[in-house]
């Protein structure tokens, strides 16, 4: 139940962190083109829809980290797709939107196994 327990706070701190630091860029840099008809536009509904369903998460840990790994997922076949499938997208931040989710995931799970030991 601990392992549970931590595991579900880490990944409501790191779900935070990740919605403020998405509303910092938001202010900085502008919000991102998600209106417009662009391939851009549609990573950056995926890339919010990563950070919202980690933020619903906190009450439907499975619904949450299963709708964050499809939404990061979809953000990597788009960005794949849209370069002629030659490269997938570089870096460690886009890699790490996925570990929030995995959290959640794990959580749920850990805490499903130790629910059921107990009866």
């Amino acid at each position: 139940m601990k392992i549970a327990l931590t595991l579900r706070w880490v990944a409501r701190g790191l779900s935070l962190a990740l919605a403020g630091l998405l509303i910092l860029l938001a202010v900085g840099e502008g919000g991102p083109p998600l209106f417009a008809r662009s391939v851009a536009a549609l990573e950056s509904w995926f890339l919010l829809l990563a950070v919202f369903s980690s933020l619903a998460a906190w009450r439907y840990e499975l619904g949450g980290g299963i709708a964050g790994l499809a939404a990061v997922a979809a953000f990597y076949f788009t960005d794949f797709a849209a370069s002629g499938f030659r490269h997938w997208p570089g870096g460690w931040v886009f890699p790490t939107l996925a570990v929030v989710p995995l959290l959640y995931l794990l959580a749920w799970w850990r805490g499903r196994a130790v629910g059921h030991r107990k009866t």
